[in-house]
């Protein structure tokens, strides 16, 4: 049996699909393919809960010619899902995985992509439409699974843990790609760590995060680090590249004395949280994948959001797991608690998010309930929590 994993997604996504490719391939003897050909049925976020909800509850492994499988994962949902298009583009994107170096997004005008791009849109003869099934006969029996999804839980992962982990030593130099042809390899996820265990990391995500609101408000973070006592707390995060984004660093510096590290790179803002043996994470799936292939964690703070993304059900990498209260904040809040009129972003100096030399600071029950001062609500402007 083969298995085609879509590229779609950022770092953590493509690490949780490849999870879930991986738990197949162990359970039902699978095989991994570059060649989505090679697939009859498709694995949904859709099937593989209710496949994982069974195994789980009962213990029992869906037979893969069973009702389940059947039902969710049928060549009626293979036509009803794909277009022969979407079928060559995907193929054509996983040729890209042996010219692009690793650990390097190429530019979106590189050569060799525009070269694919263009292959792709002079291909003749592919409808934009689903392909009939005269024109895509239903299969009786499975040859291979197009994996598509996000499959971002935890407990059915937790159970096969160290399959995984003994999965990934035999197939280390597995190629992994995501949406912006970043690529690297599975070898990463489980890689010997250099530096010494650090003691606390308080990962911290921005970017399009805060567009779509799933960004931690700064007073969850305050909450969690007035209850931590280590004097060394190391703050990992992306480089900023918006004022907003580093305003939002620096009101943690300013308050705290940390150690910030800002990552260019993605693999190594994840193994800056794998060897933690505290982790205060934040909602992104990079670091849920981090926290679940730390061999160090002793404590991981995890945002309590299951009402809020009830898509994602991945909240315990560890048993020693503490949920904390999760308040969500988009942009334009985040612009009035910080006091930023966007026109005026652009005048504004350059910032200095390097940590600050004083002991921690407690916060007042005032500042919980108030912007910093000489924010817009101080000016007299209404505040939105």
């Amino acid at each position: 049996m083969f298995i085609f994993r879509e590229v779609n997604g950022g770092f953590g996504t493509t690490v949780f699909r490849y999870m879930a490719a991986t738990l197949f391939s162990i359970i039902y003897g699978g095989t991994t393919t570059s060649d989505i050909y090679n697939t009859t049925h498709i694995i949904t976020d859709e099937f593989y809960s209710a496949w994982m909800k069974k195994l789980v509850q009962t213990g029992e492994i869906e037979d893969i010619n069973g009702e389940l499988f059947r039902l969710h994962t049928s060549s009626d949902i293979y036509d009803k899902t794909l277009t022969q298009r979407y079928i060559e583009v995907q193929n054509r994107l996983t040729s890209v995985a042996d010219i692009v170096v690793p650990y390097n997004s190429p530019p979106p005008n590189d050569p060799v992509i525009m070269r694919i791009f263009n292959n792709i849109l002079a291909v003749p003869n592919i409808p934009a439409t689903p392909v009939n099934n005269s024109e895509y006969p239903v299969a009786t029996e499975v040859l291979g699974f197009l994996v598509q999804g996000t499959f971002q839980h935890d407990v059915v992962y937790n159970i096969y843990k160290a399959q995984i982990v003994n999965w990934i030593r035999r197939y280390p130099r597995e190629a992994l790609m995501c949406a912006d042809f970043f690529k690297f390899y599975a070898e990463d996820l489980i890689s010997p760590l250099i530096e010494p265990p650090i003691d606390v990391v308080m990962h911290i995500q921005l970017g399009d995060f805060i567009s779509s609101g799933r960004v931690t408000h700064p007073f969850s973070l305050i909450s969690i680090l007035d209850k931590i006592s280590s004097p060394k707390i190391r703050v990992v995060a992306r480089t900023p590249e918006t004022f907003v984004e580093k305003l939002y660093l620096k009101f943690i510096t300013d308050r705290y004395y940390v150690d910030m590290k800002l990552c260019d790179s993605v693999v190594e803002e994840y193994n800056y949280i794998r060897n933690a043996k505290v982790v205060v994470s934040s909602l992104s799936p990079t670091c849920w994948a981090a926290c679940f292939f730390s061999t160090v964690a002793e404590t991981i703070y995890f945002p309590d959001c299951s009402a809020n993304f009830p898509e994602q059900t991945f909240n315990h990498a560890i048993e020693n797991t503490i949920p904390f209260e999760f308040k969500q904040i988009y942009l334009p809040e985040l612009e009035l608690f910080f006091g930023v009129l966007p026109s005026a972003t652009p005048t504004f100096p350059p910032i200095s998010i390097q940590p600050v030399p004083t002991s921690p600071v407690a916060i007042s029950a005032l500042s919980r309930i108030s912007p910093p001062v000489g924010s817009r609500s101080r000016r007299g402007m209404p505040l939105r929590l």
